[in-house]
C-alpha cells in the first residue's frame, strides 16, 4: 500500500486527477483470515494522507465481526458507512429492472428469446421474485444464457413453476432448487434419475464440504472417478458453479450454494439434500486411499536427505505430488472430526500410523504445513481415551 499506492499518488501534481479516483474492494468479510481483514483495512484507512488526488475507497463487506472492529479502530471522519437494507427498496428494484433489461436483451440478442420476456410485466414480475437480491438475479440470468436456444423455454419454466416464497432466503433457495430439478432431472427415466443422484451426492456432496477448492482433475483422483465421469452433473451446473475451461479449482459462483444442499430445511428436494456426516466419511476414506497409492519415501527423488526445503522449487513439488495427495494430507483428519467415525474402530487409522507416517510428515514438510502435522496429531489425541497415545508411531522407523 505504501510503495506501490500512496507514495506514488503523493508524487503527482494536483492536476493530474481532476475527477475522483476510485479504489473498489468487494467482499471484505471473504479474507481467510480475521487479521488480514483488520490490516487491510487499516491500510485503506491510511490514502486519507494522499491530498493530491481525490481518492475515495469503496468497499463491500457483511457486517461481520472482524470488520466491524476494524471500522472501530480508525477515526470516524476517514469513512461513511451505508447499511444496504436501509436504502428504499423502490431504489433497489430500479436497478434490479436495469440488470434484468440489459441481460436479458443480450441473451434476446443470440437466443431468439420472445420479445414478452423483455416486456415491463415481465421485468417487474422477476424483480418481485428477486426480493432485493441480486444473485438471485443473476443467478436468473446465468440459468437461461446456458440454455442457449432454449433459453425462452428455461425462462418460461421460471416464470411458469416458481413460486414467491415470504422471505428473500425462501426465494434463493426456490432459486437454486428450480435450476437443479430443471438442468438435472428434466425428461429422466427412474433409472437415470437413480444415476444422476448418485452422481450428485458423490461429486456434488464431496465438493460443498471440501476445506479447499480442486480443480476437476484433482476432484476425479480423489473420488477415484473419471473426468467423464464428473463432468455429468457439473457441465450441467454452470449456473451455480465456476467449472473453468483450464485445469483451475471449481469455485460456487455465491457461497451461500455450499450451505444450501446440506441443510434440510432449505432444500426440500431429497434428491439434491446431502448428508454432511455421510459425506465427510466417504471422504476419509477416499483420504485414506489416496495416501495408501501415493505416499512413499523421497516424493520428489531428492536423493539427499538433508535437502533444504527453502532449496526445493515449489513447480518440482507440485509436479511430483499431485495437489489431491497435498490436500488429503492437510485435511484428511479433519474429514475423520466429521465423519463420525470412532478412531479406535478403524483400522485404516492404524494401518496408516504403521505404514505410512514418516512418509506423510515429509510431504507436509515439502508443502510447507509441517505445523498441520503437529494440529492434526493434538485432534487425534483429544478423540482418543485417555491412556492411548500416539506415540506408537515412531516405531514405524
Amino acid at each position: 500500500m505504501e510503495r506501490f499506492i500512496l507514495q506514488p499518488l503523493a508524487q503527482l501534481s494536483k492536476d493530474v486527477f481532476p475527477d475522483p479516483l476510485v479504489i473498489v474492494v468487494d467482499a471484505l468479510d471473504e479474507c481467510d483470515n480475521n487479521e488480514d481483514v483488520s490490516l487491510l483495512i487499516r491500510c485503506l484507512a491510511s490514502a486519507s494522507t494522499v491530498k493530491q488526488v481525490n481518492l475515495k475507497i469503496f468497499v463491500t463487506s457483511r457486517p461481520d465481526l472482524p470488520v466491524n472492529i476494524g471500522f472501530d479502530d480508525i477515526p470516524t471522519d476517514t469513512h461513511r458507512d451505508f447499511i444496504l437494507h436501509d436504502i428504499e427498496q423502490s431504489i433497489v428494484d430500479q436497478d434490479l429492472a436495469i440488470y434484468y433489461k440489459h441481460q436479458l436483451g443480450r441473451i434476446a440478442q443470440t437466443s431468439c428469446l420472445d420479445e414478452t420476456f423483455l416486456s415491463d410485466d415481465s421485468i417487474q414480475t422477476l424483480v418481485q421474485r428477486s426480493c432485493g437480491l441480486f444473485i438471485y438475479a443473476a443467478t436468473v440470468c446465468r440459468f437461461v444464457r446456458d440454455g442457449g436456444p432454449l433459453a425462452g423455454e428455461r425462462l418460461a419454466y421460471l416464470m411458469s413453476t416458481e413460486r414467491l416464497p415470504a422471505r428473500a432466503g425462501a426465494t434463493l433457495d426456490q432459486m437454486y432448487l428450480t435450476v437443479l430439478e430443471y438442468t438435472l432431472t428434466t425428461e429422466l427415466d427412474p433409472e437415470e434419475m437413480a444415476r444422476i443422484h448418485e452422481l450428485f451426492q458423490r461429486v456434488i456432496g464431496t465438493v460443498v464440504v471440501l476445506f479447499d477448492s480442486l480443480s476437476p482433475t484433482n476432484l476425479a483422483l480423489l473420488l477415484d472417478l473419471s473426468k467423464e465421469t464428473i463432468a455429468v452433473p457439473l457441465s450441467r451446473l454452470h449456473s451455480l458453479l465456476n467449472i473453468p475451461e483450464e485445469d483451475k479449482p471449481l469455485q460456487f459462483l455465491h457461497p451461500s450454494f455450499r450451505e444450501f444442499p446440506l441443510d434440510a430445511q432449505r432444500c426440500t428436494n431429497i434428491v439434491f439434500r446431502i448428508d454432511a456426516e455421510k459425506a465427510h466419511r466417504h471422504l476419509f476414506d477416499c483420504c485414506l486411499r489416496i495416501m495408501a497409492s501415493h505416499l512413499r519415501q523421497d516424493m520428489c527423488g531428492l536423493g539427499r536427505p538433508g535437502t533444504r526445503i527453502g532449496d526445493i522449487p515449489r513447480s518440482d513439488v507440485n509436479s511430483k505430488v499431485p495437489f489431491a495427495v497435498q490436500y488429503v494430507s492437510r485435511y484428511w483428519a479433519y474429514h475423520l472430526e466429521r465423519s463420525g467415525i470412532d478412531p479406535q474402530e478403524h483400522r485404516g487409522i492404524m494401518e496408516f500410523f504403521e505404514v505410512r507416517f514418516l512418509c506423510w510428515l515429509e510431504v507436509l514438510a515439502l508443502i510447507g504445513r509441517l505445523a498441520d502435522g503437529v494440529s492434526i496429531l493434538r485432534l487425534l489425541e483429544m478423540r482418543l481415551p485417555v491412556g492411548i497415545p500416539i506415540c506408537f508411531t515412531l516405531s514405524c522407523t
